[in-house]
C-alpha cells in the first residue's frame, strides 16, 4: 500500500472532472498486484497478465468509475511522492467498502509501482478468543509492525447505533403518545357539543 493523489483524468485537472467527488480529494491508498487477487471480480475489461512490465494500467473500483463518468481506456494521472504517474484503465471491478476488509479504489500493476516506496498491510479474521494469541506472537516474531484491533472499533460504532435507534424509539413513542394525549384532549373538548 502507499498514497498517491489523482491530479488528472484524461488529461484534464481530476476536480474539473470529478467536482468534489471524496476519490479525487486528498490522497488515496493505492495498491499494486501482479495477478489478479483471490476474491477479486472483474466486471469489466480484463486484468493484466501476471508478468506485464508495459506501460501503467489500472484497475478501477467499478461503483465509483460510474460516479465520475469513467470508461474503459481513459486516463488517470496519479502522484507518488512527487513523481506523475500515467495508467490506462483496463478493468473494472466491485470494491465493497463495507466489510472492514482491504478495499482499494485503485489497482495498478506491480511494474508500475516497483519503485515507490511503500509498506505492507494484511488483514486477519480472527475468532475473539484467538485475537490475543495472535497479535502477542506477532508482536515476538515482528516487533517492527504495527496491528491494530478493527473489532474494537466495530463494537464501539455498534453500541453507537443501537443507542441511537433506541433514541429514535423513545422519542417516536414520546410523539406517539402526545398524538394520543391530543386527540383525546380535542374528543374531550368536542363531547358536550355533542351531548
Amino acid at each position: 500500500m502507499l498514497r498517491a493523489v489523482i491530479t488528472k483524468i484524461n488529461g484534464v485537472p481530476a476536480q474539473e472532472v470529478a467536482g468534489d467527488h471524496w476519490v479525487v480529494r486528498g490522497d488515496r491508498g493505492v495498491t499494486y498486484a501482479a495477478a489478479q487477487p483471490k476474491g477479486t471480480e472483474v466486471v469489466a475489461g480484463s486484468w493484466w497478465p501476471d508478468d506485464y512490465t508495459g506501460p501503467p494500467q489500472v484497475s478501477f473500483a467499478a461503483e465509483e468509475a460510474e460516479e465520475l463518468g469513467l470508461s474503459l481506456g481513459d486516463t488517470i494521472t496519479l502522484n507518488v511522492l512527487g513523481r506523475d504517474i500515467q495508467a490506462a484503465i483496463t478493468s473494472f471491478r466491485n470494491v465493497d467498502f463495507s466489510t472492514a476488509g482491504m478495499g482499494f479504489v485503485l489497482t495498478l500493476n506491480e511494474a508500475a509501482l516497483a519503485g515507490a516506496p511503500h509498506s505492507f498491510i494484511a488483514t486477519v479474521y480472527a475468532e475473539a478468543e484467538a485475537e490475543a494469541p495472535i497479535l502477542r506472537d506477532l508482536a515476538r516474531q515482528m516487533p517492527n509492525i504495527t496491528a491494530i484491533r478493527v473489532r474494537d472499533a466495530i463494537d464501539r460504532v455498534s453500541d453507537i447505533l443501537r443507542q441511537l435507534a433506541a433514541a429514535t424509539s423513545y422519542g417516536a413513542a414520546a410523539t406517539l403518545l402526545t398524538g394520543f394525549l391530543v386527540l383525546l384532549g380535542t374528543a374531550a373538548a368536542g363531547e358536550p357539543a355533542r351531548r
